[in-house]
């Protein structure tokens, strides 16, 4: 039976200072970071304000919300804030099928997570009214749950059968009509978005196609010799997120978070196809999560991972993960937490054109009030050892109320230019 809505498209919408203190460096840690600006340029992927669990310790307004647990409650991306579109593979497509995406880009300025498969149907006669069947799901038992921040996208693939004016392979069981375009539901929305794309479809109740559910796929060409690749799967159902291109081939990667034989997992997935892992040996309740980023230190690729209580540095580098070790041996920790000591968090610097690991302290002044100390911290060109440079210990707020938001990011892990991933979900 044909579904009409009244109007055109009826039930669808349009795809549519801190202060002066904040900016000071002290000592070498200034030297440090220009000598960084100067070697390189362009910072590959400038990345924009995050809000929340991105924000690493920047310099926030005081007003702003604290950020501290939002890893235990990213939302489900609003409908006003995903962007649909739905293009064509052609190097995919070919024996009378076709294959498309379903891309949703996350235009608002919070981190917020999508998982599932959209549903999707062709629409015609210029009124929204629906065309035969909607696509066939092939969602899994545990689909990803993909984290967008402000800019980023996932992609649902889109397998259908080529139908033409004479209904393509189908025949006349098809009795194709002009389509108007796609109605597309973003997963679990209630609420479609018509997307243009005038073509022939089956206006009889016949299987034409598969959706399949959300996830990362970058776009692009590798390039050759420098992708790593193996056969191992990311686990079903876990958290993922894009992350910068940690095997340098050209392409964005996926990180995520999630469980394997009863144990949290965090890992990296290549553009190439290869997934790393590393067995979360951290022992806290609470949510487990990381994140990874391209330094400009001799370290390149670090990886912080933290249960809430602790965080522990790794280095990717090799296509392998690599335990970082204090330089007198045992995994290089950070302390995390208002109680923690010797250090309260861990963050890294983006500040002069350069991303650099850094120790974060909020230490308590005699008002009440706290500054803000950071030191650099430096990895071995192996990755595999660091430690702490005292000489560029320096002040990088200070005077700051016990409320402010950048006082509960330096007792946790954070980066400003990475997305956080984690293992728990609600």
């Amino acid at each position: 039976m044909m579904t009409r809505h009244r109007g055109p498209l009826a039930g669808a919408t349009k795809a549519s200072n801190g202060d002066r203190s904040a900016a000071r460096r002290t000592g070498s840690i200034g030297r440090t970071l220009r000598s960084v600006a100067a070697r390189r340029r362009v910072r590959i992927g400038a990345v924009a304000s995050i809000a929340l669990l991105t924000a690493g310790l920047t310099a926030a307004p005081a007003t702003a919300a604290p950020v501290a647990d939002t890893a235990r409650g990213y939302q489900q991306c609003a409908d006003s804030a995903l962007r649909t579109t739905v293009v064509d593979d052609p190097e995919g497509s070919g024996a009378g099928q076709r294959l498309s995406y379903v891309v949703f880009t996350n235009t608002g300025t919070t981190v917020c997570r999508v998982t599932g498969a959209p549903r999707v149907a062709f629409v015609g006669h210029g009124d929204g009214t629906q065309l035969g069947e909607p696509a066939e799901s092939s969602e899994p038992a545990a689909p990803f749950v993909v984290m967008l921040r402000h800019g980023d996208a996932v992609r649902a693939a889109l397998q259908h059968t080529n139908i033409d004016e004479g209904a393509g392979p189908l025949d006349t069981a098809c009795q194709a009509e002009r389509a108007d375009g796609y109605r597309v539901y973003p997963p679990h929305s209630t609420r479609s978005v018509f997307v243009a794309s005038p073509q022939w479809a089956c206006g009889a109740k016949v299987h034409w196609g598969t959706v399949s559910a959300v996830d990362t796929v970058p776009v692009g060409t590798a390039r050759a010799g420098k992708a790593c690749v193996n056969t191992a799967k990311v686990p079903a159902g876990a958290v993922i997120g894009r992350t910068e291109d940690v095997d340098r081939d050209g392409l964005a990667d996926t990180q995520f978070y999630g469980a394997r034989d009863g144990r949290h997992v965090y890992g990296i997935r290549t553009a190439a196809g290869g997934v790393y892992t590393i067995a979360d040996p951290l022992k806290g309740l609470r949510a487990h999560s990381g994140w990874t980023v391209n330094t400009d230190s001799a370290g390149g690729t670090i990886t912080v991972i933290d249960d809430q209580r602790t965080a522990r540095l790794y280095n990717f580098r090799g296509c392998r993960f690599i335990a970082t070790q204090h330089r007198n041996g045992g995994a290089y920790e950070f302390a995390l937490g208002s109680t923690a000591k010797p250090g309260t968090g861990v963050a890294c610097n983006d500040q002069n054109g350069g991303i650099l690991p850094m120790r974060a302290t909020a230490r308590k002044r005699s008002n009440g009030r706290y500054d803000i100390v950071w030191t650099l911290i430096r990895v071995s060109a192996d990755g595999r050892t660091a430690v702490q440079d005292p000489t560029s210990t320096g002040v990088r707020w200070a005077n700051l109320k016990a409320s402010d938001p950048r006082v509960t990011q330096a007792r946790g892990s954070f980066c400003f230019a990475a997305l956080k991933v984690e293992a728990r979900t609600d």
